[in-house]
């Protein structure tokens, strides 16, 4: 039902936002799992995707969502996801 309530894009962002949330992830997730999907989450947020955010992410895979540094954009994206999900049901 949800999916008929969001725009294209919104459900494109959505889709995108999984990578960031643990429990979204496949049983085996590969050391690339979700970066390009990543990469165009900070293109739509206007944030700096770097080599180090590119490695940020993968310790916080390996960590299972555990490890994120203190000025990691990845909670942020976990929490636009809630909104966008929750604001969708509205």
């Amino acid at each position: 039902m949800s999916a008929r309530l969001l725009s294209e894009t919104d459900s494109v962002v959505t889709a995108d936002l999984q990578v960031v949330m643990p429990n979204e992830w496949p049983d085996a997730v590969s050391p690339e799992y979700g970066e390009c999907e990543l990469k165009r989450l900070c293109d739509r947020f206007l944030l700096p995707y770097t080599s180090c955010l590119k490695c940020e992410y993968r310790n916080y895979k390996e960590s299972f969502g555990s490890v994120v540094g203190p000025t990691s954009p990845l909670p942020h994206c976990q929490s636009v996801r809630q909104f966008v999900k929750g604001g969708s049901a509205k």
